[in-house]
């Protein structure tokens, strides 16, 4: 997924990606309060290749990093102010996330 909201359906959670001159990308996720009338400017994280994102029902950001599609990506988790939290390897291209 590129865009999610939380649990309470209040904030949306998506990705951004800038590029440079010379072509190389930062993504970043920023967070949206629905009630707000200006778009964020400030990401809670940026990295070079996030390519999904998710939220779990605990708060917890999980971003998939397809790692230039070199083999298998990364699931990297952080709480809502960006710090992080941990991270896994992944299959290839992570995006997409379900919790129970």
């Amino acid at each position: 997924e590129k865009m999610v909201f939380n649990t309470n359906k209040d904030k949306i959670y998506y990705l951004s990606t800038v590029f440079a001159p010379d072509f190389t990308a930062t993504t970043s996720v920023f967070e949206f309060d629905i009630s707000s009338t200006t778009a964020p400017t400030t990401p809670i994280v940026s990295g070079t290749s996030f390519y999904g994102v998710g939220i779990s029902d605990q708060d917890v950001l999980f971003v998939g990093d397809h790692n230039n599609y070199q083999g298998n990506g990364t699931v990297h988790m952080y709480d809502l102010d960006g710090n992080s939290l941990g991270s896994f390897e992944s299959g290839i291209v992570p995006n997409g996330f379900i919790f129970k």
